[in-house]
């Protein structure tokens, strides 16, 4: 049920663990993103248990920075409440997201990468600071 739902979706998987894959796969995903579809990438590479924000893949970042198109960073506020890493369910509840103002990519190059990926992962940090998501550390 999940690989259909995914498929539909135009889900891209990053195998982290075989690099020319995963290379060709962010290369033809730019191709995708120039002909207008749109990605989404859970930059800490896998759900959180919740306490702290764990540092970001680069993946996302290296794609947009390829396309030459913006960031928008979102901040999704305590999901881990709602589906917890080894659930199988979902749990009924309110999920808080927050949509941040884009991040321009146009000026930057594969090697601002980092750069870029602070200025991504800053903006949520901030974001579950202000709403003041109790036990969210710096990690």
């Amino acid at each position: 049920m999940f690989g259909w739902a995914a498929r539909r979706a135009r889900v891209i998987f990053i195998d982290r663990s075989d690099g020319p894959k995963a290379i060709a796969r962010i290369n033809k995903a730019i191709q995708e993103l120039k002909d207008g579809i749109s990605a989404c990438f859970f930059a800490e590479g896998t759900r959180n248990l919740g306490g702290k924000l764990n540092p970001f893949k680069k993946g996302g970042v290296v794609l947009a920075l390829k396309a030459k198109l913006p960031i928008v960073p979102i901040t999704i506020l305590d999901s881990y409440k709602l589906f917890p890493k080894k659930a199988l369910r979902i749990k009924p509840g309110v999920l808080n997201i927050i949509v941040g103002e884009p991040i321009e990519t146009s000026s930057y190059n594969e090697q601002d990468k980092d750069v870029v990926l602070e200025k991504v992962r800053s903006t949520i940090y901030q974001n579950l600071q202000h709403y003041d998501v109790i036990g969210y550390g710096q990690g």
